[in-house]
């Protein structure tokens, strides 16, 4: 990601309905092929929740899913954290600008 000057913490909150998933897909994570480097945004799916949020955009870090820290963890333990959510759903992410 970029440096303080290039980038911006955003705080984004949705809802979802019981079977609803936020539809994206992650890369990265500690001891991925490319080694460890922070979660990001790899794929946002069509008519899903977060595509209907234009400002959510692939390449975008991944900080944290409600009050759960995602930062340095395994792409595994994201995607179980990302799965596991219901109802009010809060992502905290860096976007560069």
């Amino acid at each position: 990601m970029g440096d303080i000057a290039t980038s911006q913490t955003e705080t984004k909150k949705m809802g979802l309905f019981p079977g609803q998933g936020l539809g994206l897909s992650i890369v990265g994570g500690r001891g991925s092929p490319t080694g460890d480097v922070p979660i990001y945004v790899k794929r946002i799916l069509p008519e899903s929740v977060l595509q209907k949020d234009s400002e959510i955009k692939t390449g975008d870090e991944l900080v944290a899913v409600n009050d759960l820290i995602i930062h340095n963890v395994t792409k595994d333990y994201a995607t179980e954290a990302l799965t596991n959510v219901q109802g009010a759903v809060r992502l905290l992410l860096i976007q560069d600008l």
